[in-house]
């Protein structure tokens, strides 16, 4: 799955579409800078720099959130930057190809798929990565519920969740 991301946290697992991962991730960052600046508690470096490297690499990488990785000074800053990202999201139906192909992280790196042909000649929906991040949120929290026996949930690709099929 070429165009997956891997999310871990804890005992719950899940794939998510790398570029709606990766625009979640970005937004987090800059929120998280912006806390930084005003003096709000943040995470640490090294994650920081995870979440970075996940959403520059996308699909050669994975997400990993589990407790003894996610070190945000409380949970509730992790759902508060949810919130101000999902607010963000709704007040756009659509991010556009050529906005996306300005966002860069490490070393003037482009989040992953922004600069597909595709995305830069459509852009992307925001609805999905708004149930992203409501999924990433919910796995940080410990309440995402089980996808159906042997599958995985897919997420980030279409507005609605999906499964894709665990393989034997």
């Amino acid at each position: 799955m070429s165009k997956t991301v891997a999310v871990t946290c804890g005992s719950q697992e899940f794939w998510a579409y790398d570029l709606a991962l990766g625009i979640w991730l970005k937004k987090a960052l800059d929120e998280i800078a912006r806390q930084a600046w005003q003096g709000e508690p943040s995470p640490a470096a090294a994650e920081l720099s995870n979440w970075a490297t996940v959403a520059v690499l996308g699909s050669s990488s994975v997400l990993d959130l589990t407790p003894r990785s996610l070190t945000l000074a409380r949970q509730d800053n992790f759902e508060g930057i949810a919130t101000g990202i999902e607010t963000w999201l709704e007040s756009r139906e659509r991010l556009s190809g050529p906005e996306l192909a300005e966002w860069r992280l490490l070393d003037d790196a482009p989040i992953s798929r922004a600069d597909a042909p595709a995305v830069v000649e459509n852009g992307t929906e925001t609805a999905p990565v708004i149930d992203l991040g409501r999924a990433l949120v919910s796995a940080v929290l410990g309440v995402l519920p089980p996808p159906p026996p042997a599958t995985w949930w897919a997420i980030g690709f279409a507005s609605e969740r999906t499964t894709i099929a665990m393989r034997a």
